[in-house]
C-alpha cells in the first residue's frame, strides 16, 4: 500500500499505463517503478517529444516539474520525472474518489 494515500499500487500502475506508458502492471511496485524510471530515461535520451506528450496526458505541470528539477540538480532526472508522474496520477485518483457522486440509495432516486 502506498503510504501517502489509500490508492493501491496496482491501481496507480494501471492508471499510469492508461496514460500512455507501455509497461505491464503485473509487476511488484518497486520493480515496476524502476522500469518506469528506465522508460522515462529512454524517452529523455531518445524521444523527448513522446515524453512531453506523456507529461501532457498525465497533466504534470511544467512549472512544478521545472522547479523539481532545479531543486534537485544532482538527482537523476528520470527518477524525478517518475515521481512527478506518480504524484500527479495519485492526486487525480484521490480527487476522483473524493468527488465521486454517491450511488442512489433506492430506485426512485435514480430518476
Amino acid at each position: 500500500m502506498d503510504s501517502e494515500t489509500s490508492i493501491p499500487p496496482r491501481q496507480l500502475q494501471a492508471e499510469i499505463r492508461r496514460g500512455g506508458v507501455p509497461l505491464s502492471d503485473d509487476l511488484p511496485w518497486d520493480a515496476w517503478k524502476a522500469m518506469l524510471t528506465k522508460h522515462i530515461g529512454g524517452l529523455l535520451r531518445g524521444d523527448f517529444n513522446q515524453l512531453l506528450s506523456l507529461l501532457y496526458r498525465v497533466d504534470v505541470e511544467e512549472s512544478k516539474l521545472r522547479r523539481l528539477l532545479q531543486d534537485h540538480p544532482n538527482t537523476d532526472a528520470a527518477a524525478l520525472i517518475t515521481e512527478a508522474i506518480i504524484s500527479r496520477v495519485r492526486e487525480k485518483m484521490v480527487s476522483r474518489l473524493k468527488y465521486k457522486p454517491s450511488p442512489p440509495r433506492d430506485e426512485e432516486e435514480r430518476w
